[in-house]
Parts: C-alpha cells; sequence; structure tokens
C-alpha cells in the first residue's frame, strides 16, 4: 500500500493523477506521516527546481540564429552528383547487357559450327552416293 501512494504523489508532481484521485491521496497524506514527508520532500525538489530555473537572455536568442544563418546549407541532391549516380548506373547496366551479349554470342557461335560439321558430313554422305554409282557410258545410236 505505501508503495502505490508513494506512486501517487510522483504522478501528482508529474501532473498526471486523475483528478478524482486527488481526495485519497490527501486522505491517505492526512494518515500516513511517511507519505507526508516523502510528499513535503517532493514538494521541497520541485521548488528547488522551479527556482533555479533562469531566464535566457534575449542576446542569446540572437547569437544562436545569427550562428544558424551563417552556416551554409547542404543541398543534399546535387546535380553534379545525380549525374554521376546515374553514369554508374548506365554504366554497371551497359556491362551486364554486354556480358549477356557475348554469352549469347558464343551459344550462337557453337551452334553455327555444329551445323557446319553437319553440312561437312551431308556434303561427304552425297559425295560417297555419287562416287558409289556405277559409271555411266553413253552409248549414241541412229535410229532411221
Amino acid at each position: 500500500m505505501t508503495n502505490n501512494i508513494f506512486e501517487k504523489i510522483d504522478l501528482y508532481f508529474d501532473d498526471e493523477l486523475n483528478k478524482n484521485e486527488e481526495p485519497f491521496l490527501f486522505s491517505e497524506l492526512s494518515t500516513n506521516p511517511e507519505a507526508r514527508n516523502y510528499f513535503r520532500q517532493m514538494q521541497m525538489l520541485k521548488l528547488a527546481v522551479k527556482n533555479s530555473e533562469e531566464d535566457f537572455p534575449p542576446e542569446l536568442d540572437r547569437h544562436i540564429l545569427s550562428g544558424i544563418s551563417a552556416q551554409p546549407v547542404k543541398n543534399y541532391f546535387d546535380i553534379s552528383r545525380f549525374t554521376a549516380y546515374a553514369a554508374s548506373a548506365a554504366a554497371v547496366i551497359l556491362i551486364v547487357l554486354s556480358v549477356f551479349m557475348i554469352s549469347e554470342f558464343r551459344e550462337y557461335r557453337y551452334k553455327l559450327a555444329e551445323l557446319d560439321t553437319k553440312v561437312k558430313e551431308q556434303n561427304m554422305t552425297i559425295e560417297m552416293l555419287y562416287n558409289s554409282f556405277p559409271t555411266v557410258t553413253v552409248k549414241p545410236t541412229m535410229n532411221n
């Protein structure tokens, strides 16, 4: 129960305590001397923090604002950087395309070599067939 009251005191000083629970908090403080002591300590801490706050002089704001405007603004979308990235991307795409085209040309060259050997084999077969037939002699005859 005592931890609960300390949590409620913390919520009260953080301005997070529900307004319906405030009467319960103060009635508990009237009966619990330990909670009342903790409440006083928190009240003194709150006042000490409030008294230690200093107002900043107006010159400080001007000094900060003048320092901000003096710094150069970085343009993250620089046209030269964009063109460099675009050129690099185009180079990579061309390299990939070149590798693809070279592999395709090698495949076509291999297929062309296969077709060339097939044609040579067929020519040799045709020559063998021509040479395997018996020679034909033509004798002219005259029919009257």
